[in-house]
């Protein structure tokens, strides 16, 4: 069972949407990220998957490994374990299913041989009222779990690897309406009372407009605001009108780039930087018992180009000192990474 949750995680199991699980990757987008973990951890007698994606990554589980590996779902929202066990049943594949707060599991140390954390991180991040505290617990968590030997596979959001200020500038009245949208809304948890300060998790200022009329900011804004208008339109599909914003749509509490937990600053992490928070996570973790985790596999995955030309079509992102095309700077705003880390033993 759960313990008492604070306010926003107690939101997120609230607003558990089935449509969103609907709308996920279809199977052959799961198994084409996944073959990642396979590579790395060929043969396995228990993996676990916190998030579940509604059960298609369970499915794609079995359908790499086989029967002999015993798979566990494992969600905080009892909607998306009704979801995950339907998936399941449906496709014919054995699994068993907790109900498990990501910061604190009930399971055994080293009794996980892989566990997949696919696009769960952010929301872990996300739906917290310490958003750096909650990622540390969960990563030392899961690295508890985990065998000598063993693997966690983390999907997510990727910051740009961009400094300094970045430009974007709305080529539409939709996209203009969206920023603003955007300014007032994000992180808000407007549905919800307040408990504590509210954490921008970015610095979202935005600098008067320059001599082209494009507001001025950080890499993760701009990167913020290219993802949530691309989930935005994939779940409306319809255009923002003056003054009327949609009201409780979830995501726009989530921050998809969480912040360094190793900093005191507002810091994102691209890629190089997660890993190595990873890393450090798991190192300072009090049962790490002359373990560490090492990479063994990282990738960066761009956007489609339909989804590329969509944006580029509301949106020019320019910097001062890139010599970078406004679209290539849209690409590297909306990565997408697949990382595999190995549970080693100290030399």
């Amino acid at each position: 069972m759960v313990n008492e949750l604070d306010p926003r995680t107690a939101y997120l199991v609230a607003n558990t949407d089935k449509e969103y699980f609907a709308a996920l990757n279809p199977s052959e987008v799961y198994l084409s990220k996944l073959n990642a973990l396979k590579q790395q951890l060929p043969k396995a007698d228990v993996i676990a998957s916190l998030g579940m994606a509604g059960g298609e990554d369970i499915c794609t589980l079995a359908q790499l490994y086989g029967d002999e590996t015993k798979l566990v779902g494992i969600d905080i929202s009892p909607v998306a374990l009704e979801i995950a066990r339907n998936t399941t049943r449906t496709a014919g594949v054995k699994a068993e299913f907790m109900e498990s707060n990501a910061t604190s599991l009930d399971i055994p140390n080293w009794s996980i041989d892989g566990f997949v954390l696919s696009a769960v991180m952010h929301e872990v991040y996300s739906y917290a009222d310490d958003g750096k505290d909650a990622f540390t617990k969960a990563i030392g968590e899961v690295y508890k779990k985990i065998s000598p030997g063993g693997c966690i596979f983390i999907s997510d959001f990727a910051a740009p690897r961009l400094e300094g200020r970045v430009g974007i500038l709305p080529k539409t009245p939709e996209a203009a309406q969206f920023i603003d949208y955007f300014v007032h809304s994000f992180r808000k948890f407007n549905d919800i009372e307040q408990s504590g300060e509210n954490d921008l998790v970015i610095n979202t200022s935005i600098d008067s407009p320059s001599s082209d009329d494009s507001l001025q900011s950080t890499p993760a804004f701009v990167s913020e605001v290219l993802w949530h208008f691309k989930h935005y339109k994939k779940k409306f599909q319809s255009e923002l009108t003056p003054n009327t914003y949609p009201q409780g749509w979830k995501e726009i509490n989530e921050a998809y780039l969480p912040l360094d937990p190793r900093s005191s600053d507002d810091i994102p992490m691209p890629i190089d930087n997660y890993i190595s928070a990873v890393i450090a996570i798991a190192k300072d973790s009090e049962t790490a018992h002359d373990t560490s985790l090492e990479c063994t596999s990282a990738t960066l995955t761009p956007q489609k180009p339909a989804t590329i030309d969509m944006l580029d079509e509301h949106f020019t992102v320019i910097t001062d000192d890139n010599d970078m095309p406004p679209r290539d700077l849209i690409i590297e705003c909306t990565n997408w990474m697949d990382v595999v880390f190995k549970k080693v033993f100290d030399n």
